[in-house]
């Protein structure tokens, strides 16, 4: 709940003529729709309307940012579907409320094509769209398979016979992506 609290604190100040209990569902929506299965979502969303009895969820307008995805989709050679561009945009609303999010799927269930378009799509906003939300930034990634590295490699390790401690993998692309 603290994390949703959160959450809805800088949706609220993000929109701030928004009504809180608005914010709040939104908040809830957006940590919570994308992990549901179908079957899942009408009892979800039946919760949320009980809670909160004739409460309107607010509609973000994402027109902008849904014709970039279909532009980032037909150039992937990719069916520009209802259905994926939600995907796409339920990974940007659930990776903007947490610090990390895993991608779960069946193999060729689209895990990669969503990623991929969600980057070429904020990349496209941030860099072509002078009008874009501070929310679209360039993005770059680093790829780490860290089944094939061990947990020092990926994390770092101080040398036991030194006493140095030698960067990992991952602080060493952490230190790279915030510099630039």
């Amino acid at each position: 709940m603290a994390a949703v609290l959160r959450y809805a604190g800088r949706k609220k100040r993000d929109s701030p003529t928004l009504k809180d209990d608005q914010v709040v569902i939104l908040a809830m929506k957006d940590m919570n729709v994308a992990k549901m299965t179908e079957q899942d979502l009408p009892l979800f969303n039946g919760i949320v309307s009980d809670l909160f009895p004739d409460i309107e969820t607010p509609i973000i307008d994402y027109s902008k940012f849904k014709a970039a995805i279909d532009t980032e989709l037909k150039a992937q050679n990719l069916e520009s579907a209802n259905h994926t561009i939600t995907k796409v945009i339920q990974l940007y609303e659930t990776k903007n409320s947490r610090h990390s999010v895993v991608l779960v799927g069946a193999t060729q269930s689209g895990k990669t094509a969503i990623w991929q378009t969600l980057k070429r799509a904020m990349t496209r906003m941030a860099t072509q769209d002078s009008t874009a939300d501070a929310l679209f930034q360039r993005v770059q990634e680093y790829p780490i398979n860290a089944k094939s590295i061990s947990i020092n490699e990926l994390y770092g390790a101080s040398d036991l016979s030194t006493g140095e401690w030698n960067d990992g993998i991952l602080s060493n692309n952490m230190r790279i992506a915030c510099s630039g």
